[in-house]
C-alpha cells in the first residue's frame, strides 16, 4: 500500500480522530472508505452526464430514435415476459421457412 501525506483543517482532523465512533478500526480505513465513496459518486455523476448526452443525441437524431423503436418493436418478445427460446424458434421459422 502506498503512503500519502496531506493536510487537514482542524475540524476534519478532529472528525478523523473520532474514527472509532464511526466503526472504523483506524484513520486509514476511514479515509479509504471516504475516498472510495467519493470515487463512486464522481463515476456515477460522469455516467449520468454521459447518459444525458446520449439522450440528447437520441432525441435530436430521428434516424437513431426510429431505428431503436423499430428494434424494440421487433424484439419485444426477447425483452419482456416471453419465452425467448420460443420467440427465437418462431423468428427463425418465419425467416428461413
Amino acid at each position: 500500500m502506498q503512503n500519502t501525506k496531506f493536510s487537514l483543517t482542524p475540524s476534519l482532523s478532529e472528525f478523523l480522530s473520532n474514527y472509532r465512533l464511526y466503526g472504523f478500526k483506524n484513520r486509514t480505513a476511514m479515509i479509504q472508505t471516504a475516498l472510495l465513496r467519493f470515487k463512486k459518486e464522481l463515476e456515477l455523476e460522469n455516467l449520468r452526464q454521459s447518459a444525458d448526452s446520449y439522450s440528447e443525441s437520441y432525441d435530436e437524431d430521428s434516424d437513431i430514435s426510429q431505428s431503436v423503436e423499430q428494434f424494440l418493436e421487433k424484439w419485444t418478445g426477447f425483452i419482456k415476459d416471453i419465452d425467448p427460446d420460443k420467440n427465437k424458434l418462431e423468428y427463425l421459422q418465419k425467416k428461413y421457412l
